[in-house]
C-alpha cells in the first residue's frame, strides 16, 4: 500500500483523483510528486483516507498531511460529499492538519 503525504484532491472531468508526494512505492523514489489513477472507493479510516483507484493500486492519505487551504480545500469537500461522507470529515482533517502545523512550531 502506497502512501500520500501532502496530498490533495482534483477533479477531473466527472472523477476524483489524488495528488501528493507518494511514499513506499518501489516505481518512484520517496516524495516524488504524483497524481493517482481516477479514485473508485474511499474508506475513512480513524485517522486517514484509503483509497482504492480504478487501476488496483491503493493508497493511505493521512488527514494530517492534507493540503487543505483554497482551491485544496474546495476540492476536499466536494470528493467527501461525492463519496457520501459529511462535511465533519472535512473539519477533522483541517483540525488534523492545524495540529501538525502547531506542532512542527514547537521548540525544544
Amino acid at each position: 500500500m502506497y502512501r500520500l503525504e501532502n496530498w490533495y484532491f482534483r477533479k477531473y472531468k466527472n472523477y476524483i483523483m489524488a495528488l501528493g508526494n507518494v511514499y513506499d512505492n518501489p516505481r518512484f523514489f520517496d516524495g516524488y510528486f504524483v497524481h493517482t489513477n481516477i479514485i473508485v472507493k474511499i474508506t475513512v479510516e480513524d485517522t486517514f483516507f484509503h483509497v482504492l483507484t480504478k487501476s488496483g493500486s491503493n493508497y493511505i492519505l493521512p488527514y494530517e498531511d492534507c493540503e487543505c487551504r483554497g482551491e485544496c480545500l474546495e476540492n476536499l469537500k466536494e470528493a467527501v460529499a461525492l463519496f457520501g461522507f459529511s462535511d465533519a470529515l472535512v473539519e477533522k482533517c483541517v483540525g488534523m492538519r492545524e495540529e501538525k502545523e502547531r506542532n512542527k512550531n514547537i521548540r525544544i
